[in-house]
């Protein structure tokens, strides 16, 4: 048990307030958190009410920069979760961040995969949709679900046209090679090289 003696905002980060016990540093909370839970100079804290003030600001901590990076472009569970890893947050917080962005539908694959591959759909192949959609945590049996009515012969014979407006006496083995590393499959380019659409 002890008493704080002093509470002061840090100078290098505004929203933190370093917490004095008996005339010593002990740790630093939220700002948001200290005034929540109305700490002033005279509470008694225990151990316990220390190791709870210290996860909550955790908690608040991790929302805020979990908040910061989907603010940049929508984001899977799988790279919200390597996120908050990488910050070091313990699973306890990580979990608890990921319920919450759950239930504001902060993060949904399913409508991440949705938005990809609309956005996504006609530029590339089915294959590298798949395998990009993979690297981002989802499972390939979800992403076959979305990519299943994909436009691909339309899209492949659109970068095909494009590709031989720069390339015209592009060898079929060469135009075929293009158009793999785009993602299609070798029966799309096929149909498409062969005229069979």
């Amino acid at each position: 048990m002890g008493k704080i003696t002093k509470i002061e905002e840090q100078k290098n980060n505004k929203s933190r307030m370093s917490i004095f016990i008996d005339g010593e540093y002990s740790f630093s909370v939220e700002k948001i958190v200290a005034l929540e839970r109305g700490l002033k100079e005279g509470t008694q804290l225990s151990e316990s009410d220390i190791k709870d003030l210290m996860s909550e600001s955790d908690e608040e901590k991790a929302m805020k920069q979990a908040l910061k990076y989907i603010a940049i472009r929508q984001r899977t569970k799988y790279e919200m979760l390597t996120y908050l890893k990488g910050k070091n947050y313990s699973d306890f917080v990580i979990a608890k961040i990921i319920d919450k962005l759950e239930y504001y539908n902060y993060i949904n694959d399913i409508e991440f995969i949705k938005a990809y591959v609309s956005a996504f759909g006609g530029k590339y192949g089915e294959k590298r949709i798949k395998s990009r959609l993979f690297q981002l945590g989802v499972p390939g049996e979800l992403a076959d679900k979305f990519l299943i009515n994909l436009p691909q012969v339309e899209a492949c014979e659109k970068d095909k046209n494009k590709y031989l407006r720069t390339h015209k006496d592009c060898p079929r083995e060469k135009l075929f090679t293009y158009l793999l590393s785009k993602g299609y499959s070798g029966e799309t380019i096929s149909k498409v090289l062969d005229g069979d659409i």
